[in-house]
């Protein structure tokens, strides 16, 4: 086995100013870093299911695309997408949870429709699925009595906590009537939110549906067709249930004594790297009990919608998956990947779902699926781990990959801006205790002691002579302080009043709100002129890169 050596960790800062981004590797270098992925891929010695990567990979990215356009082709129209549609073509993929989530993670589908065009890729979005429904409501910005504050508006009742896939609407009033409450309730700070066009393709795709994900995914998606993007979607359970990700699983299950150990010796590396004490981050370590060893798969089912650990057994004869509890599956181990896959396939239709976790999921996209994958600052730095991953137990350098994020946060820039900030505020405070004599210029001062004090400062003895000397400039601060007593309640006013108004102005500016809320075109607009490289940034756009090796 050769060594492929292992890269320093990276540091990704978040943009917090409005109209700030990341993207990193830039724009015009991700033709460079899909062209060394996709010279990589083609030296890479691997096997899977039995053939040559080369070969899984073209029938993987087949089966990728039929169910991309097979699934998209239900609520709309593909005819340019399809027309471009070829496993010989390269493949950008980006993926998240079907959620209502922040610009910023928006902001990956417009570069990812930028790419596609710009590199002459297919470019698809994954809708990552399996992962739980943690909340079905958001948190809405508005302004009560004047000021700003914030309510959270359900979309659904509360419910159990269950992967997107198994999350069907319970309410459909409150959903429904979601849109309109939304836009009610940031009226005051917005007018047109997206909200208003996105909320009534949300009501017919969940009349489609049913599902939470698929109808917030399937209206986003329509919105970004409205805005000229041009991706396909398809959702990570659809995949899962093919052939390509069948053999995948089970290239891994064969292997999982080795897969154990590159997995927990890299979890623990990383854990060291960055300081990480809790046995939980990044990831749990992966465990063993009485012979089973515990999978990067999720397991649940149609009578327990509640994710479990996968637990595996392999033996000459057969391969035992199980959550240890109540549900059990015995396959044969056949000497034919392709047969074993597809008794696997089989027993799954009984409605057992088996699902990867997250460095699976992209560990997936990024060896088999796609040629280049876009991340979030989250998704890139965690990600960092599978490449250990991928380089002690596949043997092979991974695909680079991009990370990227921007802030569109418009409602804090309506508060303006104060002329001193907290801190200059906080500073002053303390020097009319210690440097009273700097506001002679503003208050009335005895002359006499403010020049006795600038000639003390000047004249200052040697050590172990500083006694009376200290002595004095306390006595003349006490004085001099005492006098600006009216001019300390000034600036502690002026404090309280600008401390108000930064928390206002941080609520306003938080990043985390859903895209909804903001104006289509506006943001819509900046997203698309940022792709294609025609924005500069609000403020400075880095990217702080901190070598910590693995």
């Amino acid at each position: 086995m050769t060594t492929i050596n292992e890269e320093p960790y990276r540091s990704y800062r978040v943009p917090r100013a409005h109209r700030d981004w990341l993207i990193d590797p830039p724009l015009d270098a991700n033709a460079d870093a899909l062209a060394e992925n996709l010279r990589n891929a083609a030296d890479w010695n691997l096997q899977i299911g039995g053939q040559s990567i080369a070969s899984f990979r073209k029938r993987a990215r087949h089966e990728l695309i039929h169910t991309a356009i097979d699934y998209v082709s239900s609520y709309r129209d593909l005819p340019n997408i399809c027309s471009s549609c070829s496993t010989d073509r390269p493949l950008v993929m980006a993926g998240h949870q079907p959620e209502l989530f922040h610009p910023g993670v928006w902001f990956k589908n417009f570069v990812l429709s930028q790419l596609g065009q710009s590199l002459s890729t297919m470019a698809i979005n994954l809708i990552v699925d399996n992962d739980i429904c943690r909340a079905r409501s958001i948190r809405v910005p508005t302004l009560r009595s004047g000021k700003p504050a914030t309510e959270t508006i359900a979309f659904d009742r509360p419910s159990a906590v269950v992967p997107y896939e198994m999350a069907d609407i319970d309410d459909r009033e409150a959903f429904q009537t979601f849109g309109r409450r939304v836009a009610r309730t940031i009226a005051p700070l917005v007018d047109h939110p997206c909200i208003e066009q996105l909320w009534p393709e949300a009501v017919q795709a969940a009349d489609r549906t049913g599902n939470i994900g698929l109808s917030l995914a399937q209206s986003r998606h329509q919105i970004e067709s409205q805005l000229g993007l041009s991706t396909l979607e398809v959702p990570l359970s659809r995949l899962c249930e093919g052939p390509a990700f069948c053999e995948f699983v089970l290239h891994l299950i064969r292997e999982l004594p080795r897969l154990h150990d590159c997995y927990n010796e890299s979890v623990v590396a990383y854990r060291i790297a960055h300081h990480i004490r809790s046995n939980s981050h990044p990831v749990p370590e992966l465990a063993c009990r009485d012979g089973w060893y515990e999978a990067p798969l999720w397991i649940y089912d149609e009578t327990n919608r509640q994710r479990r650990a996968l637990y595996a057994r392999v033996s000459d004869q057969q391969i035992e998956l199980s959550d240890l509890a109540s549900t059990h599956l015995t396959i044969s181990n056949h000497g034919d990947p392709t047969a074993t896959a597809a008794e696997l396939l089989e027993r799954l239709q009984n409605n057992v779902r088996l699902r990867p976790r997250a460095l699976v999921t992209t560990m997936y996209a990024r060896l088999v699926l796609s040629d280049l994958f876009l991340h979030g600052i989250g998704g890139g730095k965690y990600d960092q781990l599978n490449d250990t991953i991928i380089r002690r137990f596949f043997d092979v350098a991974p695909p680079h990959f991009t990370v990227l994020s921007a802030t569109f946060t418009p409602l804090g820039e309506s508060l303006g801006s104060d002329d001193a900030s907290s801190d200059q505020l906080r500073q002053s405070i303390r020097r009319t205790r210690f440097q009273p004599e700097h506001f002679a210029d503003q208050v009335d001062l005895p002359i006499d002691l403010v020049q006795e004090k600038r000639e003390l400062l000047s004249d200052i003895p040697p050590r172990g002579d500083k006694q009376s000397w200290h002595d004095r400039i306390t006595a003349i601060n006490t004085d001099l302080s005492a006098r600006l007593d009216d001019l300390r309640w000034q600036l502690a006013d002026q404090l309280n009043q600008v401390n108000r108004r930064e928390a206002q102005r941080r609520l306003l500016s938080s990043r985390d709100y859903s895209f909804c809320i903001y104006p289509l075109q506006e943001m819509g607009e900046m997203f698309a002129a940022i792709a294609r490289g025609e924005a500069n940034p609000h403020g400075q756009q880095e990217v702080a890169t901190t070598p910590r090796h693995a």
